[in-house]
C-alpha cells in the first residue's frame, strides 16, 4: 500500500535524491547544479521532503521550500515546490496527484499563504487541477532609444561580501511595487553567488564615483535583475544604463516588471514594454484555499480593469527559481 509522509532521516532524504537525480537524468540542468540546490534544502532538512512510499521504498517526492514573499509593507508565508517526481515504473498511476495533493493538504495545514513552483511546459496543464496558475506576465523592457546620461563617473565593480546588506536593501527598494520572493537572509547572497556559474550570469556593483549605488545581474544579451539604492537620482540611473548598454550589441533589455524601480527614470526614452497573459504554465502560484482572506490579486498580462492596474506583478529571476 503507498503512502504519504515526511522523511524521517538523513537516509531517507539521500534516497529521495538518487531518485529524483534518476527521474531527471534527462533533463539538461547540469546536474551538480540540481546538487547544489538540494544542499541549500533537502539533503539535510527531512522535514522539507514530501515523500510517496511503497512499504520501505521511495517511489515518489516533492521537495519544499519554505521563504516570505513580499509586496509594499505586507509579508506572505511562501512554499516553492521543486523536485515533484515518480519512480518511472508507478508513473500513470495516479500516485503523482495523490502525492501532490497530500503536499497541498499539508502546506494549507501549516497555514502557509501560498505555495509556487517552476512548471515544465509539458505537464503544467497538470498543476491548473489543484489551484495553480500561471502567475508571471514574464514582463520586458526593451530600451529602442536611452535617453543620453555621461557615464564617465560610473563604474562597475565585481561584488564584495561586505555589502550584502546593501544589496538586500536595494532589491528591496527596487521592487518594492512587485509581488516578489522576499530576501531577508543574510546569507542569501553568499548562497546566491554558488548559483550564478550554473545560471549563466554574472554579477556587477554599480558605483557612481565612490557611492554604491546598485547592482545589475547580467545575462550574455539582457539584463535579469537591476536595483538601485532608494533616492537615487534619474540621471545616475540613466548614466548607469548609458554604462551598462556598452556591454550589448543589441538593444538594452531589462527583464523586469513594469512596476520597476527605473520605469519612471525612462520617460524621455523609447521604450517597448512587453508582456503576455498567460494563466497556466511557467511560474506557477496556489493560494492556501482553508485561509482566502490571505489572497492577493496578482497582475497577469495587461491589465483588463482599472483597478487591476493596482495589482501588483509576480516578478521572479532566475535566483527565485527553485
Amino acid at each position: 500500500m503507498i503512502n504519504f509522509r515526511l522523511a524521517n532521516n538523513l537516509q531517507e532524504c539521500a534516497s529521495a535524491f538518487r531518485l529524483a537525480r534518476h527521474v531527471f537524468s534527462k533533463n539538461t540542468t547540469d546536474p551538480e547544479y540540481k546538487k547544489l540546490l538540494w544542499d541549500m534544502n533537502g539533503s539535510i532538512h527531512p522535514e522539507q521532503l514530501m515523500l510517496a512510499c511503497d512499504k520501505t521504498d521511495i517511489i515518489g517526492l516533492v521537495r519544499m521550500i519554505p521563504s516570505k514573499m513580499a509586496w509594499r509593507e505586507h509579508s506572505y508565508s511562501l512554499m516553492g515546490l521543486s523536485s515533484i517526481c515518480v519512480e518511472p515504473s508507478y508513473q500513470g498511476k495516479n500516485v503523482g496527484r495523490s502525492l501532490l495533493q497530500k503536499t497541498l493538504e499539508y502546506c494549507d495545514s501549516m497555514g502557509i499563504d501560498a505555495s509556487y513552483l517552476v512548471a515544465r511546459h509539458a505537464v503544467d496543464h497538470f498543476y491548473t487541477k489543484f489551484g495553480f496558475f500561471g502567475a508571471s506576465s514574464y514582463p520586458q523592457l526593451i530600451i529602442k532609444q536611452l535617453e543620453f546620461a555621461d557615464p564617465t563617473d560610473i563604474i562597475l565593480k565585481p561584488h564584495d561580501s561586505n555589502h550584502h546588506s546593501n544589496y538586500l536593501n536595494f532589491h528591496h527598494h527596487a521592487y518594492l511595487e512587485n509581488l516578489k520572493v522576499a530576501r531577508y537572509e543574510a546569507d542569501y547572497w553568499q548562497k546566491s553567488f554558488e548559483r550564478l556559474s550554473y545560471l549563466g550570469l554574472s554579477f556587477e556593483e554599480i558605483w557612481d564615483q565612490n557611492k554604491l549605488i546598485g547592482y545589475v545581474l547580467l545575462s550574455n544579451d539582457y539584463i535579469d535583475e537591476i536595483a538601485f539604492a532608494d533616492g537615487t537620482k534619474d540621471k545616475s540611473i540613466l548614466a548607469s544604463l548609458n554604462k551598462i548598454q556598452n556591454k550589448f550589441i543589441e538593444n538594452l533589455t531589462l527583464r523586469v516588471p513594469h512596476q520597476h524601480q527605473v520605469v519612471k527614470s525612462l520617460t524621455k526614452c523609447d521604450v517597448l514594454f512587453i508582456s503576455r497573459q498567460c494563466l497556466y504554465g511557467g511560474h506557477m502560484l496556489r493560494w492556501n484555499k482553508l485561509n482566502p482572506d490571505r489572497t492577493l490579486p496578482v497582475n497577469i498580462g495587461s491589465p483588463q480593469a482599472s483597478e487591476e492596474k493596482n495589482y501588483p506583478i509576480f516578478a521572479l529571476s532566475k535566483l527565485d527559481e527553485i
